[in-house]
C-alpha cells in the first residue's frame, strides 16, 4: 500500500487469536442485545466447520480461540466436544458465556484446561440483573460457586474468571459491590463496558455515557473499586466515557479474526451480522463484512489484500473519527459502515470498540 511518500508492505504475520461463533442460538433475551436489532436465525456450527478451524489453527499457529459470538456457546449440543477438539490440538480455549449453564459444564471446563471463562453479568443484585437479562441471577451464581469449588478442589489456577459488566444508568451503582463479589468467587478481572444502544430511545433511557451524573458515578465507583485490586487480587478495566480521535482496534492490535457460525471470516464480532447502534442520537446501520470463508484457508483469507488493507486502516486509525465529529448529525456516510467521508469502503470509523467505549471479548 502507498501513503504519500510511504510504501507499506505486509510482514507475512498470521493471526494469533480467533473468535469462533459456534451458535447463534441463545437461551436469554437480553433487552440490550444486538440480536434484537434485526433478529438472527438460531443455528449451530457444524462439527465439520469446527474441525476445519481446529486443524487450521494448529497448522498456522493460532494460539487462542475464544468461543463467543452472537449466541450462547453452551447451547451448542456438542459444546464440550468442541472444547476438547481444540484443547487436544494444544490450542488455548476461552469461553464467553452468560453463565446460566455454568453449573452443568464447570467441572469439565476445568478438567479440559480452559484458560478463561468470561461471564456477562450486568448486575450483582437480583433486581438489576433481572432488569437487564430477564433471568434469575441465582442460576448464574450457582454456576460461579461450582466453578470456584472445582478450581479449589484441584488447586487449579485456570480457568481465570472474568466478569464483563455492561454499565447503564440503571445498574451502575451495583459496581460498588464488585470487590466483595470478586473475593467470594475468585474473579481475576472486571471489564466494564458502556451499553451500545440499538437506537436513540434506548440511548436516552439507558446509556450511561450520555448522562453526566451516571458518568460521574461510574468514575467515582471505578476509583473506589480500583483500591482493592492488590488486596483482592483482581484487575479492573474501565471504559472511556467519551470518544476520542485517538483510537485502537482490539482485533487489529491482537492479530485476531472472527469466524461466523456459517464459516465466513469477518474482521470482528461487531461486523459479523447486521445490526444498528446509536451515539449522540445518530442511528447507524451495521452491515456484515466478510473477507472470505474458512474453506479457502484462514491464512489465505488473512493475507488477502482487501483484508490486509482493512486491518492497516483499523490499526493506524486511517479513517475519520465519526463519534466525536461535530458534523455527525448532518453526515450521510456516517449512517452506515458502507463508506466514510475519506473514501474508505468499508469503514469502521464509528466503531465504539475502537473508541474504547465498549470492550471486545477477546
Amino acid at each position: 500500500m502507498k501513503f504519500g511518500e510511504w510504501v507499506l508492505s505486509h510482514s507475512g504475520a498470521l493471526p494469533k487469536k480467533l473468535v469462533l461463533e459456534i451458535s447463534t442460538s441463545c437461551n436469554l433475551r437480553c433487552r440490550h442485545c444486538f440480536r434484537n436489532a434485526f433478529g438472527i436465525e438460531p443455528r449451530h456450527a457444524p462439527m465439520s466447520l469446527v474441525e476445519s478451524v481446529a486443524e487450521q489453527c494448529s497448522r498456522i499457529g493460532i494460539e487462542r480461540v475464544m468461543l463467543s459470538g452472537w449466541g450462547e456457546p453452551t447451547t451448542h449440543p456438542r459444546f464440550l466436544d468442541i472444547v476438547w477438539a481444540l484443547r487436544e490440538r494444544g490450542i488455548e480455549v476461552a469461553v464467553n458465556t452468560n453463565g446460566t449453564t455454568l453449573a452443568k459444564y464447570a467441572r469439565e471446563l476445568v478438567e479440559a484446561g480452559v484458560s478463561e471463562i468470561m461471564v456477562s453479568l450486568d448486575g450483582f443484585s437480583e433486581e438489576s440483573y433481572a432488569a437487564m437479562r430477564g433471568y434469575p441471577i441465582e442460576r448464574v451464581l450457582e454456576g460461579l460457586e461450582v466453578l470456584a469449588s472445582e478450581r479449589s478442589s484441584r488447586s487449579a489456577r485456570r480457568p481465570r474468571l472474568v466478569i464483563h459488566f455492561v454499565a447503564t444508568r440503571q445498574n451502575v451503582r451495583d459496581l460498588a459491590q464488585f470487590p466483595e463479589f470478586a473475593r467470594r468467587y475468585a474473579v481475576s478481572r472486571l471489564e466494564v463496558s458502556h451499553l451500545i444502544p440499538l437506537d436513540p430511545s434506548m440511548e436516552r433511557e439507558m446509556a450511561c455515557f450520555s448522562d453526566h451524573k451516571c458518568v460521574e458515578e461510574l468514575e467515582r465507583i471505578g476509583r473506589e473499586i480500583s483500591k482493592y485490586m492488590f488486596s483482592h487480587y483482581f484487575e479492573v478495566q474501565l471504559p472511556r466515557n467519551r470518544p476520542s480521535v485517538e483510537r485502537r482496534c482490539p482485533y487489529a492490535r491482537e492479530l485476531a479474526t472472527f469466524v461466523t457460525v456459517d464459516g465466513y471470516v469477518a474482521p470482528c464480532i461487531f461486523y459479523a451480522h447486521p445490526s444498528t447502534h446509536s451515539f449522540d442520537e445518530v442511528k447507524r446501520t451495521i452491515n456484515p463484512i466478510y473477507f472470505g470463508r474458512v474453506e479457502e484457508g484462514l491464512d489465505r483469507v488473512w493475507k488477502r489484500r482487501s483484508y490486509a488493507e482493512f486491518r492497516l486502516r483499523a490499526a493506524l486509525s486511517l479513517m475519520p473519527s465519526c463519534l466525536d465529529c461535530h458534523l455527525a448529525k448532518y453526515c450521510e456516510p456516517t449512517l452506515s459502515n458502507e463508506k466514510d467521508c475519506w473514501g474508505n469502503s468499508p469503514t469502521c470509523s464509528h466503531c465504539p470498540y475502537s473508541h474504547r467505549l465498549a470492550t471486545c471479548p477477546l
